[in-house]
């Protein structure tokens, strides 16, 4: 695969200036895809025309149009990335850092969150049944301590996490 094929260029760059139309038809084949964040989009359509003169303020009113239109939301994609990660058993650090990364912005983050925020520990839990063994002493709960944090939980989270993590091998319901 060469690199134009893997960042999602679709063949060679058109000749001269693009066209509104032209912006949106490709706007509208990569939201086909997958949910974009405006800014993430809009960075996208930068670099399919990056050496076009005058493509920057095209882009722009696409992208305004798109917004407007409700085909490309910060909200939708941010309950769509969580969900996504929350699948994966990812926790919340994680998953705000990539969300800044995509420069969504904190506002539409934090109110995205919120809406799980009480499934984070039971995330954890779940993650610890299917890759800890029953039973850990104080080294390995070290290290999978270490583990939830790098997966994007807090101490508290991995904390009780771990305190629901029974020798058994079963994990206590939340309290």
């Amino acid at each position: 695969m060469s690199p134009e094929q893997a960042e999602g260029w679709v063949g060679p760059e058109p000749a001269g200036s693009p066209t509104a139309a032209d912006i949106r038809v490709f706007a509208l084949s990569v939201l086909a895809r997958r949910e974009y964040a405006v800014l993430e989009l809009q960075s996208r359509l930068l670099r399919k025309w990056a050496r076009s003169e005058g493509a920057d303020g095209l882009i722009a009113a696409v992208v305004d149009d798109l917004r407007c239109e409700g085909l490309v939301s910060n909200e939708r994609f941010a309950a769509s990335f969580i969900r996504s990660r929350m699948q994966r058993l990812q926790g919340p650090v994680k998953i705000i850092a990539e969300l800044r990364a995509r420069q969504v912005p904190e506002q539409v983050v934090s109110s995205a969150l919120l809406a799980y925020q009480d499934h984070w520990v039971r995330l954890a839990a779940d993650w610890l049944q299917r890759h800890a063994p029953a039973g850990l002493d104080y080294p390995h709960r070290a290290k999978y301590y270490r583990r939830l944090i790098q997966r994007g939980f807090t101490h508290e989270q991995a904390v009780k996490g771990l305190a629901g993590h029974t020798p058994s091998g079963g994990v206590l319901p939340e309290m």
